[in-house]
């Protein structure tokens, strides 16, 4: 005879038995899933990173070069018209170079000074500029497929006031320090100063002393009986 009963509780085991399975394989699923997107980032940042390589990897060659661009640039503004007619095409040629490189130079002058892309060296005033404009250029700056491979150095504006104070400030650092620290050459010279003080006093109570010896020989030089012209006459006589 057919049990409903157990049929149900037999077809209720298999539908837990199914869920649990279907849990398993959803979790399994999640996670296959999850892996295979960590692999795909990975992948990604490896490709990434070979990029950046090429791209990069040429830079310390690069920074060598620059020195070279920077003395044709030098002796163009400096040279005569005959040394620049030489030199030209060698710095043209050597700039289309490092055109095709991606290596690109820039210029910082009359820009606002940026301290990613500028280094100060020198500061100037000129009324006529605003503050923090770069007044002159000693190195232009250039850049590797759009990163800074060297910062341009220049000269900046900047007003006389800062300069001043700036200078009052270390003044009174330096102030500060010699009141905590007062100079140690000074201490000595002082006590030499007092041993010879001590020294010239001592001699001048020995010269004292050395007088009040001397003092009762010269009293009793006095006391010596006059000098007789009779006697000396004779004598002078008899050897005569």
């Amino acid at each position: 005879m057919f049990d409903g009963k157990k049929a149900r509780e037999a077809v209720e085991a298999e539908r837990l038995k199914l869920e649990e399975v279907v849990k398993d394989n959803k979790e399994l699923i999640e996670t296959l899933q999850r892996l295979q997107a960590e692999f795909e980032n990975f992948r990604k940042r490896e490709e990434k990173n070979k990029t950046e390589f090429e791209k990069f990897s040429t830079a310390g060659v690069f920074t060598e070069i620059l020195p070279i661009m920077d003395a044709f640039e030098s002796a163009l503004k400096k040279g005569n018209e005959e040394q620049r007619g030489a030199i030209e095409p060698l710095y043209y040629l050597l700039k289309s170079f490092l055109g095709k490189n991606s290596v690109k130079q820039f210029s910082a002058l009359n820009e606002l000074f940026n301290p990613e892309m500028h280094e100060a060296v020198e500061t100037g005033y000129s009324q006529d500029k605003d503050e923090g404009i770069v007044l002159e250029e000693f190195k232009k700056g250039y850049t590797l497929n759009g990163k800074l491979l060297r910062h341009a150095t220049v000269k900046i504006n900047q007003k006389p006031v800062k300069k001043i104070a700036e200078i009052k400030k270390q003044l009174q650092t330096q102030l500060q320090e010699l009141e905590k620290e007062p100079p140690k050459e000074k201490t000595v010279e002082s006590r030499e100063d007092s041993g010879k003080i001590e020294g010239k006093e001592a001699e001048t109570g020995k010269k004292e002393e050395e007088k009040e010896e001397k003092k009762p020989e010269a009293e009793g030089l006095e006391k010596e009986e006059p000098y007789n012209s009779t006697e000396n006459d004779s004598v002078e006589k008899i050897g005569e």
